[in-house]
């Protein structure tokens, strides 16, 4: 009987630096015959998507599809069956100077536009709110939800990746209000714009039973606005990120000011630029959607919204 012979090859490794972050898209574990496991992974980053391999005691139940890591490399680049091998990999439990939307697969978004769009952004900002971004969504469950869930059950973009569609439009409406006025602060506006739906990850659930997005428990008592400053308290308190006070401030309110909010709710108005333009954003973001949604095909009115409280009228 012929046995099934293991190919092993010498490689050499890309001359480009490899990442030292990545992501698992996949993971697999096979019992030894003399104990313990060896355990394959397929790791994603923009800049190189790899089969690894490796051999180890016991699992580390860190490791799950979906979180971020660093692999261990060996002496020698060797692969087995097209897998590299490797030491092993460890996961990255702490925030830092990266930008996590390198590291988001195609599995997620298949849509790569946006997912450019939002590293340009995130590549202007300081590194204390990279930091503050990252310690947000090290969380790979959250950040899952924050790029594949809807901004809206029945309003604006109620579609999988709404929400990450919505921000980025927010984003860019914000900076486009934002030119020719100085007395805007951009990195505000930019993290403001993207943290200010990033609650919904939270609010929104999938009912796998009935297919479709419900509200959650968290979204029906609390909601996103709420959520994201939570979110924001427990990654500064938890990496020790220091943010200067003003900008820390400035940020908080621009995601909470809420137009009309009367005093004793004990929430404010808007009385930032950056709050105000963000405002703007977000709505205008919003009500395109609902347009689209809504318009006829020729000039006329189209179907009915109560979110726009009437029948949207196109020109031809």
């Amino acid at each position: 009987m012929n046995e099934q012979k293991t190919k092993i090859d010498a490689i050499t490794l890309p001359t480009i630096d490899l990442p030292w972050l990545f992501r698992i898209i996949s993971m697999q574990r096979q019992s030894l015959p003399q104990g313990g496991y060896r355990f394959g992974a397929e790791i994603f980053h923009e800049k190189a998507s790899l089969a690894v391999t490796w051999i180890a005691s016991k699992q580390d139940d860190r490791l799950q599809e979906g979180c971020i890591v660093t692999p261990r490399w060996s002496t020698r680049a060797v692969s087995t069956n097209g897998k590299i091998i490797i030491n092993r990999l460890l996961p990255v439990t702490s925030p830092s100077l990266v930008n996590l939307f390198d590291t988001v697969p195609y599995e997620w978004v298949s849509n790569r536009k946006y997912i450019h769009e939002a590293k340009q952004l995130v590549e202007v900002l300081p590194d204390y709110f990279i930091k503050l971004l990252n310690g947000i969504f090290v969380d790979h469950i959250r950040f899952y939800r924050y790029l594949t869930g809807p901004s809206s059950l029945n309003g604006h973009h109620n579609v999988q990746h709404g929400n990450f569609v919505h921000t980025i439009e927010v984003a860019k409406n914000a900076l486009l209000l934002a030119k020719d006025r100085p007395l805007i602060c951009q990195e505000i506006l930019i993290l403001a714009s993207l943290l200010h739906d990033a609650g919904k990850a939270d609010e929104y659930q999938y009912n796998y039973k009935r297919g479709v997005f419900e509200i959650s428990s968290r979204g029906a008592l609390l909601g996103h606005k709420l959520s994201i400053v939570e979110w924001i308290a427990a990654a500064i308190a938890q990496y020790q990120i220091s943010i200067p006070d003003t900008q820390h401030l400035s940020l908080l309110h621009a995601l909470t000011a809420v137009k009309g909010a009367p005093d004793w709710v004990g929430i404010r108005e808007a009385v930032s630029p950056e709050a105000h333009l963000l405002s703007m954003a977000d709505r205008l973001s919003g009500q395109d959607d609902l347009y689209k949604q809504t318009m006829p095909t020729k000039e006329g009115f189209g179907r009915y919204h109560k979110h726009l409280k009437g029948r949207p009228f196109l020109v031809a």
